[in-house]
């Protein structure tokens, strides 16, 4: 797990009392704060008991402090964080914004390695993924 997590933009910390916290909004308007694991391939979330999601159905994922839009181009199914290891190296976490898609991507630029997480994860191309964040 890594050390720490933050916005791309603003470098604002996200993790809280070991979770991720992320502010997410539906196509319909609603939006509220979700709590993410910060173990790459654990998919479970906590929210507003009042705030549900249907598999399949696509969120806006925003930093909860600047709210910038965190999604990924050129992936539009990718949204990003930014994780530092306890050894100081930074990481490139990906994300799917599909409610009930389990696929996570840890990009280290530095080494140009991509690792893989989760059953719906498939092979991305790693050039494509640099312009991510």
């Amino acid at each position: 797990m890594a050390y720490n997590y933050s916005c791309p933009s603003c470098e604002g910390h996200i993790l809280v009392n070991e979770h991720i916290t992320l502010s997410v909004k539906k196509r319909n308007g609603e939006q509220g704060l979700v709590l993410l694991s910060p173990e790459a391939g654990d998919y479970r979330i906590i929210t507003h008991s009042t705030l549900t999601f249907n598999k399949g159905e696509i969120l806006q994922i925003f930093c909860p402090i600047c709210h910038y839009d965190l999604i990924c181009i050129p992936e539009k199914n990718l949204a990003g964080v930014m994780a530092e290891e306890k050894t100081g190296e930074l990481l490139t976490i990906l994300f799917s914004v599909v409610f009930g898609e389990h696929k996570t991507y840890k990009i280290d630029k530095k080494r140009k390695r991509l690792l893989s997480f989760g059953e719906h994860a498939e092979k991305l191309d790693f050039e494509n993924l640099l312009f991510c964040l």
